[in-house]
């Protein structure tokens, strides 16, 4: 069905789909919202426990990540795509100074790399962070909308299982699908968000693939089949190229414009996910507090999120409150105690606030 390779450095796309991407400390501009993401709300007074303690900056809840940023320092940042969450939790403790507060714990990875992400608000009368599960629940249910899908459950009756609100724009069938010497004809379904193909034989071997993936469509020629249309993707740092073609070449011709008309509409206006509307809450305004101004030092900043120590894979870090530090922090390891951390590496004793 296909032909595939792995992509070297230079080929590598420039840009990363956001949902994927773990990063920190971005220039600005990075921080846009792309097309086809939508923001859904925006959470104020969060502090960032694990790499900036008693700072506050805001998040913003898309459909696609989550962004926390201080407003006067906005390369003070983070962003973290969906795709790329291994898990979290969200627990409640209280904080000096500022009340209840609810945590919000994230565990991520971006190739070989685990980053892990400590947030706190002001716990208000519903929950906060509940924002960021509905979006991504709504991010989970959707992937057929930004992945292509190989020899999945599509076709039932011989009609395409359609997704909310998708409509099929052009139906052919006659289409074979190449790769060498070997060609099996099919049936092509173009809808308002997806090119699917699926075999007349066996419809489970198909392939489903988002238009937004697609470039440009033209019709090319094959020595072998004469007039085809190659689709050409990146999926997971893979090159995918599928061909096809449709007897007599006119109508592959006229199939193949039809196709970019529709590729292109939706290229302008890219749908990454379901609708979705979230109520808006009244959050709670906890003590102002004095904010300390922060300078980026010369020196890679992701490392202010790399775990502590080496976590079983499938569960999460549990969030305390540490009375001595008056902060949240990770849990320590059974047998060990801050105390006897600091004291390692300070010859200053660790004193506790009652003891202040």
């Amino acid at each position: 069905m296909k032909n595939q390779s792995t992509i070297d450095s230079d080929s590598i796309p420039p840009q990363v789909p956001k949902d994927i991407q773990v990063r920190t400390f971005q220039p600005p501009e990075d921080l846009r919202l792309i097309p086809g993401e939508v923001m859904y709300t925006i959470i104020t007074r969060v502090e960032d426990c694990k790499a900036h303690p008693g700072q506050f900056g805001q998040i913003q809840i898309t459909n696609i990540r989550i962004i926390w940023f201080i407003p006067k320092a906005v390369n003070l940042n983070v962003s973290i795509g969906y795709k790329s969450l291994i898990n979290y939790t969200i627990s409640e403790t209280v904080q000096p100074g500022v009340g209840p507060c609810e945590i919000l714990f994230i565990k991520c990875k971006e190739m070989n790399r685990t980053f892990e992400f400590i947030f706190s608000v002001a716990r208000s009368k519903q929950s906060m962070f509940r924002f960021f599960e509905v979006a991504l629940k709504n991010y989970d249910s959707s992937p057929l909308l930004r992945e292509q899908k190989l020899r999945s459950s599509l076709i039932k009756d011989n009609n395409l299982i359609l997704l909310s609100g998708e409509q099929v724009m052009k139906k052919v069938d006659g289409v074979a699908n190449f790769s060498g010497d070997v060609a099996k004809v099919g049936t092509a379904i173009v809808t308002n968000y997806r090119f699917v193909w699926y075999s007349e034989i066996v419809s489970n071997f198909n392939v489903s693939i988002p238009l937004i993936l697609l470039p440009e469509l033209r019709a090319s020629r094959s020595r072998r089949y004469g007039r085809c249309l190659y689709l050409k993707i990146n999926s997971g740092g893979v090159n995918y190229m599928y061909g096809f073609t449709l007897q007599p070449e006119d109508a592959l011709i006229e199939f193949s414009n039809e196709l970019e008309t529709i590729r292109s509409a939706a290229a302008r206006m890219p749908l990454l996910t379901p609708p979705l509307t979230i109520t808006k809450v009244e959050q709670a305004v906890p003590p102002a507090l004095v904010e300390e101004d922060l300078e980026l030092q010369d020196a890679d900043p992701s490392l202010l999120y790399l775990p502590c120590d080496v976590i079983e894979e499938g569960k999460s870090s549990n969030i305390v409150f540490d009375k001595t530090l008056g902060l949240a922090i990770e849990a320590l390891p059974s047998g060990d105690t801050l105390a006897e951390r600091w004291n390692e590496a300070s010859n200053t004793p660790l004193v506790d606030v009652d003891e202040l």
